[in-house]
């Protein structure tokens, strides 16, 4: 534990490497800062796509990565989809080939979508599921595999909810079925 303040205390990261999704903006984007601030080696995932999920910009995740080791963190980017069982094995890959461990991830990665939620078609609806839900899962899932990922890795979905537009069924329906 790092001491900040009068009795409080932040958890110190050092020696512990994470996995952070949809890190390139928003709350990814400041986990990530804030666990490297704090010591952890982080891998900065994002895909770069647009809020609504479409496209790809390697920038936005190089620029997390450039914000951290100018502050004198360590991070390494990643551009892989979380949405694909081979997306989920190359980050977590990432994370194990560049600093031999991995010891959390935060499932972050995210279509942030404001289509009201009887305006949601089917084909928005796959695609939120296959970033939100499986995602989180197809970087669970190579956990358990021989590796020096530890027995006692910590995974965390992340959800929010923002603006007018913003349906909260489909975002707490996508969030809840990570908790199990």
């Amino acid at each position: 534990m790092t001491p900040k303040g009068k009795g409080c205390t932040l958890i110190d990261f050092t020696y512990q490497v994470a996995v952070v999704t949809g890190a390139g903006r928003g709350l990814g984007r400041r986990y990530a800062l804030e666990l490297a601030r704090r010591g952890a080696a982080v891998v900065v995932n994002d895909l770069g796509g647009s809020m609504a999920g479409r496209g790809a910009d390697v920038t936005v995740a190089d620029q997390v990565v450039a914000e951290i080791t100018a502050a004198g963190g360590t991070a390494v980017a990643s551009y892989d989809s979380v949405d694909n069982p081979e997306g989920g094995e190359a980050i977590v890959r990432t994370a194990v080939d560049r600093f031999g461990r991995l010891d959390a991830v935060i499932s972050n990665a995210g279509i942030f979508n404001s289509i009201p939620f009887d305006e949601l078609s089917a084909e928005d609806w796959r695609r939120m599921l296959s970033v939100h839900l499986d995602g989180g899962f197809y970087l669970a899932q190579p956990a358990p595999k021989p590796s020096p990922i530890p027995k006692s890795l910590k995974t965390m979905a992340s959800s929010r909810r923002s603006g007018r537009n913003w349906s909260p069924r489909s975002s707490c329906t996508w969030r809840a079925g990570t908790v199990s």
